[in-house]
């Protein structure tokens, strides 16, 4: 995975890199929006919702669930950016102790990625080993 690639707007956004390959990537280009959570801390899905409402500066209506994840990544009008990123540091751990809730987060970022990518605007995802 390279820095061209998180220019890229597209629906395959999902990346899977290891901390050093990630370290160089987490430098927030101009306009570009970067956040991280610590997937080492999730196991189910309320606990995900948190990491990413204060990640991402979630609105005060995010109602903590799939629907109103979907909602919010499809919006992020009060986090404008030319492309978002979003590392999940200690991926690993995320994917043994959550991986079911890790699996509907991968589902609900593509369906959010492809709407970006048709504004052309880079969206993604990337699980950080």
């Amino acid at each position: 995975m390279t820095e061209e690639d998180l220019k890229t707007p597209s629906f395959c956004s999902i990346h899977f890199v290891s901390a050093e390959a990630a370290a160089p990537l987490r430098a927030a280009a101009p306009g570009r929006v970067v956040a991280a959570i610590d997937g080492g801390q999730i196991e189910e899905d309320r606990q995900l919702f948190a990491f990413l409402a204060e990640a991402l500066g979630f609105p005060d209506y995010f109602g903590h669930n799939w629907d109103a994840l979907d909602e919010c990544l499809r919006d992020l009008s009060w986090l404008p950016g030319t492309g978002y990123v979003l590392f999940i540091d200690h991926a690993t751990r995320f994917w043994e102790r959550g991986h079911r809730t890790a699996g509907t987060l991968v589902e609900t970022w593509l369906d959010a990625a492809a709407d970006w990518s048709r504004d052309g605007i880079p969206f993604h995802l990337v699980f950080v080993w």
